[in-house]
């Protein structure tokens, strides 16, 4: 690797845009309440998930009945792959991107997509158990 290679040459253009970024107050207030709203979503995910871990995934927020039970459970075990996979496609990113107004939604889109994967984490945790018996388990009888 030389200087003149061209990863090199990205990577300074990222180390001087970090260092001198263009001016606009707006842009940075956009930047700072969008990490601080990603960063408050993401620990509500992970403490739902930790509640629901402590339950050892016997409570939600609902039960369905056995055999429903294997549905509502292999939807919510698909939909979460699925849907990620999606938003991290090119046309998934071109979507989240267009969700931030103005000139900024391109470079707001990881953090965009880290809220939407969070919010999907944290809704989807505490109703992975919808049998009432554990994931895909059937009842005892």
């Amino acid at each position: 690797m030389t200087l003149n290679d061209p990863r090199i040459q990205r990577l300074i253009t990222l180390i001087q845009a970090a260092l001198f970024p263009p001016p606009g107050k707006g842009r940075i207030t956009l930047a700072l309440i969008m990490g601080a709203l990603c960063h408050l979503i993401f620990a509500m995910a992970v403490l739902s998930m930790m509640a629901a871990m402590f339950f050892g995934m016997s409570e939600s927020f609902g039960r369905v009945s056995w055999p429903w039970a294997i549905l509502a459970n292999a939807a919510l075990i698909v939909q979460f792959p699925l849907l990620h996979s999606f938003l991290l496609s090119k046309r998934g990113t071109k979507i989240v991107a267009r969700l931030i107004p103005g000139p900024h939604g391109g470079t707001l889109a990881s953090t965009t997509y880290a809220i939407i994967a969070s919010l999907h984490f944290s809704c989807s945790g505490p109703q992975a158990e919808s049998s009432g018996t554990g994931l895909m388990v059937p009842p005892l009888s």
